[in-house]
């Protein structure tokens, strides 16, 4: 089996920290989404200034804001349950995260 490679999109842990993107977590960065699943509001916390945007499995654009510091929160009780990502672009770069709507 050959390793995947950190732009691999099918690899869980990329980085290999153990840590898959169903935690809703980069570690790296310090960002994380929580709870995942989630039925509502999903909270997003982001440890500086960052451009957010929220895709469905399709890839297809749902959402975007800016948010600061600290913990945000995303209200997804319009969503249809499914996997969705976020994409977060700090002056660190840029993270992509997944979480489940239930």
């Amino acid at each position: 089996m050959i390793p995947a490679t950190p732009d691999d999109p099918n690899d869980d842990d990329p980085d290999g920290t153990g840590e898959t993107g169903i935690y809703g977590a980069d570690a790296a960065v310090g960002i994380s989404l929580y709870p995942n699943p989630v039925a509502a509001n999903l909270s997003i916390s982001v440890p500086q200034n960052a451009h957010l945007e929220v895709y469905n499995a399709t890839c297809k654009w749902i959402y975007s804001t800016e948010v600061n510091p600290g913990i945000s929160m995303l209200n997804t009780s319009s969503y249809e349950a499914g996997i969705y990502f976020v994409k977060v672009v700090t002056n660190e770069g840029a993270s992509c995260l997944r979480f489940f709507k239930s």
